[in-house]
């Protein structure tokens, strides 16, 4: 027998639950996911707390995941900013690497299934309520876990200051070297139908969320003068670095296509990537970088 599931409403702020709907599970397969991916970023932005002139304050770029064989993907980013504190050089960030699946493990286990969110503004009383519809299930969950590597390419002003007395001339960093690193990705696929009265309503469920860690080796190495403000050449100074690391995750909002969605088109943020990440870079200290990727096409 089939299960049949009846919609959890969790209340962010305040409100009641209003309607009752019951949701059934009719396929599930992990391995329907998407493998791969190409799609544009509308927005990122990329910025080292040690070195603010460097910062992309606006980017926009293309990132991919192509699949190569059952074990192996490619994938990789491009990013320019359209905004940034200093335009010392020419500004880019290029992440490229290859996914190594070690293992792969189906189990079933809770999902939560996001139906929809809204917000409502209560002009009486000035407030404003926030409603997430959602719906728990049990089902079959797949982990991955991957050995990651690539190169790293990130070039950018640069600006260091010594003492409060003491300034230097903004110049340009690049960032070469590679990563190494492990992932840990979840991924599911579910067909469901939404009853409501009488009318029955099929749709897509799905998710793949990946969390990562890299060790980052890139050595750098930036030629400063010291700014006399008008008084001639100053003294130079050389500064460098070698080692950085990072965590971050990957979001797919919907790994599926239109067809599997029973021929309704997916909404803009329902066919995007999410990413976040965070760590230090040589010379940039800690960072913070993420990004907004629309899909255009899917593998």
């Amino acid at each position: 027998m089939k299960a049949i599931y009846t919609i959890l409403t969790s209340l962010l702020i305040s409100g009641t639950i209003q309607a009752q709907e019951t949701f059934q599970k009719t396929f599930e397969d992990p391995n329907e996911v998407i493998k791969g991916h190409v799609g544009v970023e509308i927005y990122g932005v990329d910025a080292g707390f040690k070195n603010l002139s460097g910062s992309m304050l606006f980017a926009v770029g293309v990132n991919a995941r192509y699949p190569i064989s059952e074990k192996i993907s490619a994938e990789g980013l491009v990013r320019f900013p359209l905004l940034r504190f200093e335009k010392k050089g020419f500004s880019f960030t290029t992440d490229a690497g290859i996914l190594y699946k070690l293992k792969s493990e189906d189990a079933v286990r809770p999902v939560r299934i996001i139906l929809g969110y809204k917000e409502t503004d209560n002009i009486n009383s000035n407030t404003r309520t926030s409603t997430v519809k959602y719906l728990d299930v049990n089902g079959m969950v797949r982990k991955n876990t991957y050995l990651r590597g690539g190169i790293y390419l990130r070039n950018s002003a640069f600006e260091y200051k010594e003492d409060e007395m003491t300034d230097y001339f903004i110049e340009n960093i690049f960032h070469k070297g590679i990563y190494l690193g492990v992932g840990r990705e979840r991924q599911y696929f579910f067909k469901m139908q939404k009853q409501k009265g009488n009318e029955t309503v099929g749709f897509g469920a799905g998710s793949i969320f990946m969390v990562y860690g890299d060790v980052m080796i890139l050595p750098v190495s930036v030629n400063l003068q010291q700014d006399t403000f008008g008084l001639g050449g100053g003294a130079t100074k050389e500064v460098d670095g070698l080692l950085g690391g990072r965590v971050g995750f990957k979001w797919y909002r919907n790994p599926f296509t239109k067809e599997q969605n029973f021929g309704r088109r997916l909404p803009f943020f329902g066919n995007s990537v999410f990413s976040l990440e965070t760590g230090v870079r040589p010379l940039d200290g800690l960072f913070i970088s993420g990004s907004l990727t629309y899909i255009i096409y899917k593998f």
